[in-house]
């Protein structure tokens, strides 16, 4: 319930900024849980710099893929140009 409120406030006031919180929350969240499940399983244990380092390579990755996702190739005759989609489309 609190965490829906953080976000229609954050929408409200700007949409990438809200898209990027929900990015970085769901991320931490797969990573804590792929993490545990690890720890579980196998027994491993993890340094802080080897998730540090997992955390910044999977936020990177779905960060390119977001950028990806989020244009749109416009072909005219003279050349060809970028444009971002907007979230509300």
């Amino acid at each position: 319930m609190l965490l829906s409120l953080v976000f229609q406030q954050w929408e409200t006031q700007e949409k990438g900024a809200s898209r990027l919180l929900r990015i970085l929350i769901s991320e931490s969240a797969h990573l804590i849980w792929v993490l545990r499940c690890d720890t579980t399983i196998n027994g491993t244990n993890h340094t802080e710099r080897a998730i540090k380092n997992r955390w910044m390579s999977k936020i990177n990755q779905r960060l390119q893929l977001d950028r990806m996702i989020g244009r749109k190739l416009i072909r005219t005759k003279d050349n060809y140009r970028y444009m971002v989609r907007s979230d509300n489309n």
